[in-house]
């Protein structure tokens, strides 16, 4: 124990699993390289037309949850003192659909909050009557901030998660790096061009978007917890209520037109023709899907082999690099080296939190599974060590009669 006490720093034990991490950041790299590419500036349509296809990417989960039940299914069968309906039932409950008033509210709710998080920007660049950024979203990192804290408090309250000493340390400096990259943000917008009101209408509406996802994300581990979903369903399920709201959203668009770039009159599902006149964004798209398929599928399976907290660690390393890759792209600056900084912090923090980096300072280290497993098995050498001495005295005292 002394050994541990004089060390200051301990890295936990990594596993496979951990590649979760590094296979999110390459795809969420990957996907935002091909958004880079689409060549759709203007055009109402676009926002309106990705919302079908981060649909469709999640109803992509149906092959692999179909070949998951398969498997599962066979392998039951195989096992010769399981062949009932209702021992399969028992064993593999995961039908796909929810099953009861519980599961029904709470895939509501998740599929409800994801989806008016991206409709509220379709209708907001409808508002607005133009397609373009108000605000670059590397002049946004704070909103990453926001989205640590969200998941934190929701966690809090919809899963009970516990707080410790190593915890509130972490929170504490969250904020202020919140409070320093606000302004770093407040700054740089100030120095952009344009509409000032339309910015922060703009800026609170990511906020708000932000919260309905931490809000999706803590939903979602409660079904994966609790309430036998599996990844795939879960993706699956929320896919098709979805495609039951755009069907109803869309329906008015049918006849209801808008000025496109050049000031003519036209429905968006005729704008969405515009899209596609450069042939390359069909194959573009193509791999959008399949990127996005795939950035969904690592970040909920972070969420359930793992917690929601260790999400934004994930998002840690997807946001530092979009800034390593605007540095790249642009030029190196003071705003964005400073950025860097805060960011490599925040993952210093990030990994503290989560208990990949445990600090064995002013008592930080006391409630880490790292220490608790490491003081259960010293109390187990311990009870063996004072067994053994019991037995030699009984010996002692044998011989001695």
């Amino acid at each position: 124990m002394n050994k541990k006490k004089n060390k200051y720093f301990f890295i936990a034990k990594p596993h496979l699993k951990h590649l979760l991490f590094l296979l999110y950041f390459l795809v969420s790299l990957g996907e935002n390289y091909i958004q880079d590419f689409l060549e759709n500036e203007n055009n109402l349509a676009t926002p309106f037309f990705d919302v079908y296809i981060y649909i469709l990417s999640d109803f992509l989960s149906i092959i692999p949850y179909l070949i998951v039940k398969y498997r599962t299914k066979s392998d039951i069968m195989k096992t010769p003192t399981l062949r009932s309906s209702s021992d399969l039932e028992l064993i593999y409950n995961d039908n796909g659909l929810y099953t009861t008033k519980k599961d029904l509210i709470n895939i509501l709710l998740l599929a409800s909050s994801d989806y008016i998080a991206q409709i509220s920007f379709v209708i907001y660049y409808l508002i607005k009557q133009e397609y373009t950024l108000d605000i670059p979203n590397i002049n946004l990192n704070s909103i990453f901030i926001f989205n640590i804290i969200f998941l934190i408090i929701l966690s809090k309250l919809f899963l009970h998660t516990r707080f410790y000493r190593h915890h509130y340390f972490s929170c504490l400096i969250i904020i202020l790096v919140l409070l320093a990259l606000v302004i770093l943000d407040i700054i740089q917008i100030n120095k952009e061009e344009g509409n000032k009101l339309l910015s922060n209408i703009y800026l609170f509406l990511r906020i708000v978007k932000t919260f309905l996802y931490s809000f999706e994300d803590v939903i979602g581990k409660v079904l994966l917890l609790y309430q036998n979903f599996t990844v795939y369903s879960l993706l699956l399920n929320k896919s098709i209520i979805q495609i039951i709201f755009s069907i109803v959203f869309s329906f008015p668009f049918i006849f209801i037109k808008l000025k496109d770039e050049e000031n003519n009159e036209r429905t968006l599902f005729s704008m969405i023709g515009d899209i596609f006149e450069n042939k390359r964004n069909i194959l573009l798209y193509f791999f959008l899907i399949i990127m996005n398929f795939f950035y969904n599928v690592f970040l909920w399976q972070i969420i359930d082999n793992f917690s929601v907290n260790h999400l934004w660690l994930a998002q840690m390393f997807e946001g530092l690099g979009f800034l390593i890759l605007d540095i790249i792209t642009n030029s190196i600056t003071l705003d964005r080296s400073l950025r860097i900084v805060l960011y490599i912090f925040l993952l210093i923090i990030a990994c503290i939190y989560n208990e990949f980096l445990v600090v064995n300072i002013c008592g930080l280290s006391k409630d880490t599974k790292l220490f608790l497993d490491y003081k259960a098995k010293k109390e187990k050498e311990d009870q063996i060590l004072l067994e053994n001495i019991k037995e030699d005295v009984n010996l002692d005292e044998t011989f001695e009669d």
